[in-house]
C-alpha cells in the first residue's frame, strides 16, 4: 500500500518517466487539490485531459484491427488507422500516439486523472469521455472504446461493481468512470519485492524515490491498457 504523504512524489516519478518518453504527444500534469480532504487524498491528481480515442463503434470495418493480432477482419495486414491523419504503425490496438485531435475518422475526447483513494491506499484511474460536441458518452460506448479484452471483462454481469464503476470524483464532486481498484494493492505485492513496503526500502530519500518509480510504473501497466497508452521500460 501507498501512504498518502507519498502520493505527490509518486505521482512526480511517474510524470517525469511519462513526460520524457520521446514518443508522447499528451502529457500528464500535477492539479493541487482545493478540497478540505486534500491531505487525506494525496493532496492532490495527475490529470491528462481531452485526449482523442478512435470511436471504435464508429470506425468502418474495413478500419478496425483485432486486438491482439494486427490483421483485419478478412485475416489481411491492417494498421489501426488509415489514411493522412492518422497512418502511424501502432504497436497496440489504438494507441493515442497515433491519434492528432484533428483525425478525419470518428473520435471521442477523454479525460484521465490519477487520484488517491484513502480507502484503498492505492492510485486509481478516473476517466470521462464525451463525443466531439462535448456530450457525455454512456456506458456503451465508453465501453466500446476499450481494448477487445477489456470490452469482455466490461461485459460481465457484475463489471459495474468489480471493474468500472461511476463514482463521484473524490476532489471534482462529480461522477466520473474509476477503474475499480479492490485488488490492486494484491496486484502490486505480487508485482514488486516483497519488502517494497518495509521501512529499509523507504529510508533513505534516494532508496525512496527509486521505489516510488517502480511502483508506479508497476502500477501503470496495470492500468495503462484502458487508456492505450504504454510506458516503456528502462
Amino acid at each position: 500500500m501507498l501512504p498518502s504523504q507519498l502520493f505527490q512524489s509518486a505521482a512526480n516519478q511517474l510524470c517525469t518517466a511519462w513526460n520524457t518518453q520521446g514518443n508522447n504527444t499528451y502529457k500528464w500534469e500535477w492539479v493541487t487539490s482545493k478540497s478540505v480532504f486534500a491531505e487525506t487524498l494525496g493532496g492532490g491528481y495527475l490529470a491528462m485531459c481531452n485526449i482523442p480515442v478512435p470511436a471504435v463503434s464508429q470506425l468502418p470495418d474495413m478500419l478496425l484491427v483485432k486486438a491482439g493480432t494486427g490483421h483485419d477482419t478478412d485475416g489481411t495486414s491492417a494498421k489501426v488507422l488509415s489514411g493522412n491523419a492518422c497512418s502511424s504503425e501502432c504497436n497496440d490496438e489504438v494507441d493515442i500516439a497515433c491519434v492528432p485531435a484533428e483525425c478525419d475518422h470518428p473520435i471521442h475526447f477523454y479525460d484521465y486523472h490519477i487520484v488517491y483513494l484513502p480507502s484503498y491506499s492505492v492510485p486509481t484511474l478516473l476517466f470521462t469521455g464525451r463525443h466531439k460536441d462535448g456530450i457525455m458518452l454512456d456506458w456503451d460506448l465508453l465501453v466500446a472504446d476499450l481494448p477487445e479484452s477489456y470490452r469482455c471483462i466490461a461485459h460481465r454481469p457484475d463489471a459495474r461493481w468489480t471493474f468500472i464503476s461511476q463514482v463521484d470524483h473524490p476532489h471534482l464532486k462529480r461522477p466520473w468512470y474509476m477503474l475499480h481498484p479492490c485488488q490492486t494493492a494484491e496486484l502490486l505485492q505480487l508485482m514488486l519485492k516483497p519488502d517494497g513496503s518495509n521501512a529499509e526500502v523507504l529510508r533513505t530519500e534516494h532508496s525512496r524515490q527509486v521505489y516510488l518509480m517502480t511502483y508506479m510504473k508497476a502500477w501503470f501497466s496495470l492500468v495503462s491498457p484502458v487508456m492505450h497508452m504504454h510506458l516503456e521500460s528502462d
